[in-house]
């Protein structure tokens, strides 16, 4: 094959990303001289189908845990001047750079590139990292990869050239922490194997410890840095220093989440002095020392930090070519970030409001980007700000920051945790919370809720029903609507039935049936009166509601006895087979009884069930087991209730065979007083009516005798 400018190689295993790699490598291949090469290291066969639509190029390889060795089988198949190699869970967003990088000419000046490796470690792509990867370098006869793992290409010849250009990368995104595990485990080992075999590399030492942070083994992250630090206590050299650095990062920053922050300020003191380190790591250092303060309430102590850390970005700016090379590092190179950054003014501006002061709080929360989903905040941050919101006078500014937080789909839920907190916490200031709450624009159910509030303890009944209408409409569940809202509304003498009856009969049900699948039991029988008090019409969304409580109520009745049982049973029926007559067709309930809902199907066969024990009692079994299979949710009710109903017909029973005993004894004492008074013939006529009852019975027999014999001696 001829020679070409670009080879691009990629290991594919059968990832389900990998045709989306590949999609975004159509445009590289249709628009430069260039070639796909792609190394099969264990692919099923459809998508090894799939593959041949790319390229002709497929080289398979047996896996052997050495990615250099199956790197190597594509390099050596290479036919063009450059090389880049990719993985298949990574795709290019916009490959454009790239192109324009040989079309123009520049790759003549270079033997390397770097370009943007963009971390996403969540399915939503919200939190990520970047770093500058080397995936990129011209050929020469003697270049091939080195190393089992985090594997690289040498040597290089030539000057390096960062390409704006950005390929994400999913493969830190894990669907489970078996999954995470799983990574390190296939990691680990390997690493430790390059450590005994290069020892004097710290390369290998670095991507450990990126290991155990990965799987947050904090305690190892701080063992494995105080030993490499040992390790490299000898070495100074700038490429050395700058994994020395990492080294710091991560005992510091595992001391952290150990909770030992004396021992964390001590390993970030180290990282300061010691003069190896460069301005990365400082910068770093600094960020740790500000999250420990602020952690021991030491607020002038992290504001200092954090100042530090910034006048550290301003001054190693100005060097575009030093900032990069530092930020190659791991750990010590996130230190300017998006997400460090975020947290470095979210930590200044909670500083700020801890000492009581919110003059800066605007300019450093508008730092954050509340214009993205990608937010980071310091865990203290969102404390700090409802704090200050609830004890500091009301501000213009305070309103701008709630609305900011607000309209953040990441942060509002952490804010309103923040806020309910206070409700328990300090009513006072709960409500001062809710005021600036309440002037927030929107329309979340929460917001609605405020207003009310608010409005009652103004006295602003006029906007209740309207803000009442608004709440129904935007709450994600209409029957969890808070006691207080109904008790203001009644308070006002604001009816909220027709509100209610004005909720979509669809929502209505649904917002229902969830409701009853996780509230207590006792707040149902609560709610239940609720809505018997508030009812003055029929509607079918009451007819739906008493169906569905009626059927709770059933579900309820295990516990109880034969009586409440079976009366709980009846009232269901009742109320089901009422509702769906007047509701559905006649014909269905009729003619196709699976047609129904399942408790429409359930109901029917309760009503037959019960008509059918006083005349049927075999039938009446049958039908009850049906209902279980029907609804296997049925299953503990039915059980309890046919133990019962056996129970009763027991109970039934031996109450008829003492009354029968009763019965006899008065007969029997009858026919003797009767014999004493020697009205025998009276005597044998009351006992003939007893024997009618038990015509086999021998006693009755030999007293009938008895009492002719004495007739006779007597006659």
């Amino acid at each position: 094959m001829a020679k070409c400018k670009l080879t691009i190689s990629m290991l594919v295993c059968g990832r389900d990303t990998t045709i989306r790699c590949l999609d975004s490598l159509v445009p590289i291949l249709e628009g430069l001289d260039s070639e796909l090469i792609l190394v099969d290291t264990g692919c099923p066969a459809e998508l090894r189908a799939q593959l041949t639509k790319y390229t002709d190029q497929i080289i398979p390889f047996t896996w052997c845990d050495d990615f250099a060795a199956a790197r190597n089988v594509g390099m050596k198949a290479a036919h063009g001047e450059w090389f880049l190699y990719i993985d298949d869970d990574e795709w290019f967003e916009n490959p454009e750079a790239l192109i324009q990088f040989f079309k123009s000419g520049q790759y003549r000046k270079y033997g390397c590139v770097n370009y943007i490796q963009r971390n996403y470690y969540d399915e939503d792509f919200i939190h990520y990292d970047d770093f500058w990867a080397s995936r990129m370098i011209k050929l020469d006869a003697d270049t091939c990869f080195h190393s089992k793992i985090h594997e690289y290409m040498a040597p290089i010849r030539g000057e390096a050239f960062n390409l704006e250009l950005i390929a994400n990368h999913t493969g830190y995104i894990f669907q489970t922490p078996e999954a995470k595990r799983k990574h390190f485990d296939r990691n680990a080992p390997l690493l430790l194997e390059m450590i005994k075999e290069e020892p004097e590399r710290l390369r290998w030492r670095v991507q450990l410890m990126q290991e155990y942070r990965s799987i947050k083994d904090y305690q190892e992250m701080y063992r494995f840095g105080e030993e490499s630090l040992a390790f490299t206590e000898d070495r100074n050299n700038e490429r050395d220093n700058w994994d020395i650095g990492t080294f710091y990062a991560g005992a510091a920053e595992g001391k952290f989440f150990l909770g030992e922050f004396e021992d964390s300020l001590q390993m970030a003191e180290r990282g300061l002095k010691d003069p190896r380190m460069n301005e990365m790591c400082h910068a770093y250092m600094y960020l740790c020392k500000a999250t420990v303060y602020f952690d021991m309430g030491k607020w002038s102590e992290a504001e200092d930090s954090i100042h530090r850390y910034f006048k550290i970005k301003k001054a190693l700016s100005k060097n575009k070519i030093r900032f990069a090379n530092q930020k190659s590092s791991l750990l010590v190179g996130e230190a300017f970030d998006v997400f460090p950054q975020q947290r470095a003014y979210s930590i200044l501006c909670a500083c700020e409001l801890k000492r009581k002061d919110a003059g800066k709080l605007k300019k450093y929360v508008a730092q954050m980007g509340w214009d993205k989903n990608r937010v980071y905040l310091f865990d203290g941050f969102l404390k700090a700000v409802a704090e200050a919101m609830a004890t500091l006078p009301t501000t213009k500014e305070f309103i701008e920051v709630a609305q900011l937080a607000w309209n953040n789909p990441v942060v509002q839920p952490k804010f309103f945790i923040e806020i309910q907190a206070w409700e328990e916490k300090d009513q006072k200031k709960y409500e001062r919370l809710l005021r600036i709450v309440a002037q927030l624009e929107g329309s979340q159910w929460y917001l609605h809720y405020a207003r009310i509030l608010v409005a009652d303890m103004d006295g602003n009944a006029e906007i209740l029903p309207e803000e009442f209408q608004k709440f129904l409409q935007s709450t994600s569940n209409i029957f969890l609507t808070p006691e207080n809202i109904s008790a203001i509304m009644n308070k006002h003498g604001i009816a909220t039935e027709p509100y209610y009856l004005a909720i979509p009969y669809d929502k209505w049900c649904k917002d229902l049936i969830r409701y009853l699948s996780n509230a207590e039991y006792s707040d149902m029988i609560l709610k239940k009166l609720e809505f018997e008090t508030m009812r003055t019409e029929q509607n079918v969304r009451y007819a739906y509601f008493d169906t569905c409580m009626a059927e709770v109520e059933v579900l309820h009745s295990v516990g109880q006895g034969y009586d409440k049982k079976r009366e709980a049973l009846q009232f269901f029926a009742d109320k089901a087979t009422s509702f769906l007559d007047k509701y559905y067709k006649q014909e269905i309930i009729e003619e196709e009884l699976e047609l129904l809902p399942i408790y429409g199907q359930v109901a029917f066969r309760v009503r037959d069930a019960l008509a059918l024990e006083a005349t049927d009692m075999k039938r009446a079994l049958e039908i009850y087991r049906e209902i279980v299979v029907v609804n296997p949710e049925w299953a503990d009710v039915m059980k309890s209730y046919m133990n019962a109903l056996g129970e009763e017909v027991v109970r039934k029973e031996d109450a008829a065979k003492e009354e029968m005993e009763r019965l006899e004894q008065g007969v029997l004492e009858e026919v003797h007083k009767l014999v004493h008074k020697k009205q025998y013939e009276d005597a044998l006529s009351v006992l003939k009516q007893l024997k009618q009852m038990k015509p086999n019975d021998l006693d009755l027999a030999e007293l009938t005798l008895r009492i002719r014999l004495t007739m006779i001696e007597n006659a």
